[in-house]
């Protein structure tokens, strides 16, 4: 799902840039909360029940958590919630 996001999804609609190839490891550990977006915008395609309205739910509640109880403001918060805004919604099955 990774790959379809980043080759796929997001050159149709640029909305965050990390450069032409970012890498699957330094993503998922350096901005684990922008992992969780693009997972969850990429499962917007699959056609597995409820997996995007899941991993939606779930990226939606760490960033309000970061945010709203913790009080961060970065740009990680923001770019994930780009992602989430620009792919909100799984297709009608």
């Amino acid at each position: 799902m990774y790959v379809r996001f980043w080759k796929h999804m997001l050159p149709s609609m640029p909305v965050i840039s990390l450069g032409t190839n970012p890498n699957f490891e330094q993503i998922r550990s350096q901005e684990p909360v922008l992992f969780l977006a693009t997972i969850a915008a990429a499962a917007s395609n699959l056609t597995i029940p409820d997996m995007f309205e899941k991993l939606q739910k779930e990226a939606v509640s760490i960033i309000t958590y970061h945010a709203v109880v913790e009080g961060q403001k970065t740009s990680e918060l923001l770019l994930s919630l780009l992602v989430l805004t620009f792919w909100p919604m799984a297709p009608s099955r």
